[in-house]
């Protein structure tokens, strides 16, 4: 069995993203109970073009109560702009 920490969830989010296997990303992320790697998700989203999906994760994450950090403030201004 692997253990799924932030640093493993991290890296398997950037490998979906990397690979356009967004589906992938996004249910590997929902079944993780922490919420670190939501910048990962949506610059993943950015990456591919869906800036309306990665401003959608972006709210659910401040709906949910997660505190966005740099990080996440800088991919979320680069999905708008890309």
């Amino acid at each position: 069995m692997v253990v799924v920490n932030a640093v493993t969830l991290s890296s398997l989010l950037l490998a979906c993203a990397h690979k356009g296997a967004l589906r992938v990303g996004m249910c590997l992320h929902d079944q993780h109970e922490g919420k670190e790697c939501r910048s990962w998700t949506i610059s993943g989203y950015g990456m591919h073009g869906f800036a309306r999906e990665a401003l959608d994760v972006f709210y659910q994450m401040i709906r949910a109560g997660v505190k966005p950090d740099y990080i996440t403030f800088i991919s979320r201004w680069k999905n708008i702009f890309h």
